[in-house]
């Protein structure tokens, strides 16, 4: 089991497939759209539109409220199997919102489950009864469904020729479902499959369950039978058949509502029975009242009532919105934008309404023109949607731009203004809202995500099977392309399009061809006046690893804060969070996370602190610990009781054999460097190791120049020395290199930890920090992370590599409190090569990690 749940969480990471699946049926739902429609005429799609009376309309809607009753009589059904009950008012309201979002926005189970969970939580209802209610409704539909699909086989032969084979097979298959679970229900009440376990209801909820299940998805089916043409040639039964198979495919897409698939099903799966002309009238209005309207009717509700009961808070709401405004409003205004370049791409492909008084107004070079530009306009607007949700201030400035042209375009070209009303709204509230985008990268250096490119593709090459819907009975000649009419719509059509692919590829060509890798000392020069009034206004004492010289610096704009990174093969690794005020760190990631998408980098940010993974998730990082921090809390530290008897026996050992403790400020240690260097080189030697860098110091004149020294004197002569880190307002202290050298006395290494700890307190320091110990704290329960469980192995049988449970044990006799390390990451599945170069950059090159 373990293995498999392991199997299952890698599997689990390729969530690509998923997405190629979904433009496989997005594709496959376009394509055989084109194939039922390709011969019709679009304006018999719209007379058949017109044709739909209101008395269907208004039994359609009346048949969806029946399916919404029968889905709320599930809801209680399922509450009344644990002897719960809620008022009427209580059930309707939860379950009509919960569904109506729940099949609409897709992910049914947990958007109808979260909905739940709103409604129950006020009425004292726990999450047992949410997860209960959402499995026994969503077996419940299922049920009816194997009910509603078998039976009518057996009152109607299916209608299509080709499925007479294997549709009463599927219909008995249905019914066998049925039937197994009517037995578990009379027979087995209880079950255990691996870890979980069924309990089956009795066989009158069970029966319940069924017919009621098979109502509702008959209120569905009927629904779209009230729209469609009196004269269909099939039977009610076998259009249940064919809906609900249509259906399923929808479900099985996991595309919200099924948008697209279960239309083209249906499409497909009617063609025999009467034309596709008049079903997409038909198709438009059962989606409006079956998904559109119970979506906005399940929006205001939930609104109001999450409303109703927070009046109390609304002043404290009010202000805390504000907050949640600046990561919210970005988003919001990206997505409009975006389907505001949807529909600018669309208008142009579908043929002009008339205008009536205004048609003889309009010039034809104007219409040209202004139809050729809208559709660029609604090009540029799916590029500048992206900008807008990276809070872009040349994205913001641009979409107004481009809207505002978009709209007059529009216009010229004969659009009608209301089916422009939209762009309009979003123009007038994106003006106002100028603060949220505030970042200065350029727009051009910012490169598109893959997410953000697909939908990019979906949305050109529907555009242009619309047009070529639209159009498919004209002749698509040389003539064609150049003829120019008011009434021309398709040769205008065509010609944009070509416009907008010729402009899309060569914008395309430009990024890909401009990102090139640059070397480490291409990456630009900072003033190192401002590195060091930075660092020593800092409270970290890790950020003295900025004198070390091995890293490059990126300052935010005001100039008050920095990180430091360094370039090892594709990952530009920083060390530690930045260094500066709390406030100016979210702008400085962002603009490092940006820095690294221009040059197609990995950014790594290496040893971070547990407080501030949320600036590390907020842009989609992977987190991983690895290791704990040791620090000291200065306070309340003494050498009193019986934890700490060892350290003061050492202590007393050491200084009963002459050693003694002594700080050197900058300037008198710059007189022994010398001495500190031939130890070092001795140190250095008995140890087989050599120098490490950047998370680490090494022995460089000009970088320990920087720092005042701890030593140990034997009989005078300095025998032991380690070079302080200070942090700015004596809020840490910590070591950076200890070295000593072979005529220290035994315990030199506990007697110089000791004293500086006792001279931290004595000078006021909050805490003494002894480093991290590196994959130290990693969990081997059940339910850890493959990496914790890795660590763990190496941690307590990599010994003979790396002293990794004696450096724990040395540190932890000083009573420290042990912090969490993490490492953040683009993606877990390239932790592999990021612990590679971390090796070799932390370990000095390949040639150095090999000495032990």
């Amino acid at each position: 089991m373990t293995d498999l749940r392991a199997l299952l969480k890698k599997l689990g990471d390729f969530r690509w497939i998923g997405k190629i699946a979904s433009i496989f049926l997005f594709a496959g739902a376009l394509w055989m759209g084109h194939r039922v429609l390709k011969s019709q005429d679009p304006n018999a799609i719209r007379n058949a539109f017109a044709q739909t009376s209101v008395n269907s309309i208004f039994f359609a809607s009346m048949a969806t409220a029946g399916a919404f009753f029968f889905l709320m009589l599930l809801d209680r059904l399922a509450l009344s199997t644990r002897g719960l009950t809620l008022k009427w008012k209580q059930l309707a309201m939860s379950a009509t919102v919960a569904n109506a979002l729940g099949n609409t926005l897709g992910m049914s189970a947990v958007t109808a489950g979260a909905v739940r969970w709103r409604f129950y939580s006020r009425w004292n209802l726990d999450g047992k009864v949410v997860a209960l209610v959402g499995g026994l409704s969503s077996i419940s539909i299922w049920l009816g469904f194997c009910l509603a699909f078998g039976i009518s086989l057996f009152f109607a032969p299916p209608s299509l020729p080709m499925a007479s084979g294997w549709f009463p097979f599927a219909g008995g298959v249905a019914l066998l479902g049925l039937t197994a679970y009517f037995m578990a229900c009379l027979t087995q009440r209880k079950i255990q499959l691996l870890r979980w376990k069924l309990d089956f209801p009795n066989v009158k909820i069970a029966l319940q369950q069924v017919v009621v299940g098979c109502l509702e998805w008959v209120c569905f089916a009927a629904a779209f039978r009230a729209l469609l043409p009196a004269d269909l040639a099939i039977s009610f039964p076998q259009l249940l058949q064919i809906f609900c198979l249509a259906q399923l495919a929808g479900i099985v897409s996991q595309v919200p509502g099924g948008l697209g698939v279960f239309d083209s099903a249906l499409l497909w799966l009617l063609s025999s029975a009467t034309p596709g002309v008049e079903l997409v009238g038909p198709l438009l209005l059962f989606r409006a009242i079956f998904y559109v309207f119970p979506l906005l009717f399940g929006g205001i509700t939930l609104a109001i009532f999450e409303y109703w009961h927070r009046r109390a808070e609304i002043a404290r709401i009010k202000e805390a919105t504000q907050n949640y405004a600046s990561g919210i409003v970005p988003f919001v205004f990206a997505t409009l934008a975006f389907a505001s370049g949807v529909v600018l791409l669309f208008l142009g492909a579908a043929p002009r309404a008339q205008l009536g008084w205004l048609e003889p107004y309009l010039l034809l070079p104007v219409v040209e023109v202004s139809h050729f530009l809208a559709s660029l306009a609604g090009l540029a607007l799916l590029y500048l949607a992206w900008g807008l949700s990276r809070r872009l201030d040349a994205a913001y400035l641009m979409t107004l731009g481009t809207l505002l042209f978009g709209v007059i375009a529009s216009l010229f070209m004969g659009i009608a203004p209301s089916a422009i009303s939209g762009l309009i709204l979003e123009l007038v509230i994106l003006i106002p809202s100028r603060r949220y985008f505030y970042r200065k990268t350029s727009l051009l250096q910012t490169p598109l995500s893959l997410d953000w490119i697909i939908a990019i593709v979906l949305v050109l090459t529907g555009t242009y099977w619309l047009g070529n819907f639209a159009y498919i009975n004209d002749d698509i000649s040389t003539d064609l392309w150049w003829k120019f009419a008011i009434s021309g719509d398709a040769p205008r059509f065509y010609r944009s399009m070509v416009g907008v692919a010729v402009v899309a590829i060569l914008f395309g060509l430009y990024r890909l061809l401009r990102v090139t890798q640059p070397h480490p000392g291409e990456l630009g020069t900072i003033d190192l006046s401002l590195v060091d009034e930075i660092v020593k206004a800092s409270p970290s004492s890790h950020a003295k690893l900025a004198y070390l010289g091995d890293k490059s610096f990126l300052l935010s704009k005001s100039q008050k804060a920095l990180l430091m990174y360094a370039v090892q093969g594709r990952s530009w690794v920083v060390m530690g969070d930045p260094v500066g005020p709390v406030e100016e760190w979210p702008d400085l990631i962002f603009q490092f996370m940006e820095k690294c998408r221009r040059y197609t980098a990995r950014p790594v940010f290496y040893q971070v602190q547990p407080e501030f993974l949320h600036l590390y998730l907020d842009h989609g990082m992977s987190i991983a610990k690895i290791g704990e921090e040791a620090l000291v809390p200065l306070k309340d530290f003494n050498l009193a009781g019986g934890a700490r008897q060892k350290i003061r026996n050492t202590l007393k050992k050491c200084e009963k054999d002459g050693l003694a403790f002594e700080v050197l400020q900058p300037s008198d240690a710059a007189e022994c460097m010398a001495h500190f260097r031939a130890i070092s080189d001795e140190w250095l030697s008995s140890k087989n190791a050599a120098e490490k860098s950047f998370s680490l110091g090494s022995f460089n004149e000009d970088y320990l120049r920087n720092f005042p020294f701890a030593i140990a004197k034997l009989q005078g002569e300095i025998v032991a020395f380690s070079n302080l880190w200070i942090g700015a307002k004596k809020r840490e202290l910590s070591p950076d290199l200890i070295r000593y050298s072979s005529k220290a006395p035994p315990g030199v290494m506990d007697f110089l930890f000791i004293q500086m700890i006792l001279w931290g307190q004595k000078e006021g320091f909050d805490s003494f920090s002894l480093g991290m110990a590196p994959l130290s704290g990693m969990k081997q329960q059940r339910f850890a992370p493959l990496w914790h469980r890795l660590g763990r192995l190496v941690f307590r049988y990599g010994e003979h590599f790396y002293n990794f449970q004696g450096l724990r044990k040395f540190k932890d006799k000083f009573g420290p409190e042990w912090r969490p390390i993490y490492i953040a990451m683009p993606n877990r599945m390239r932790f592999p090569k990021v612990l590679k170069d971390l090796v070799l950059l932390v370990g000095g090159g390949p040639m150095s990690i090999l000495k032990k």
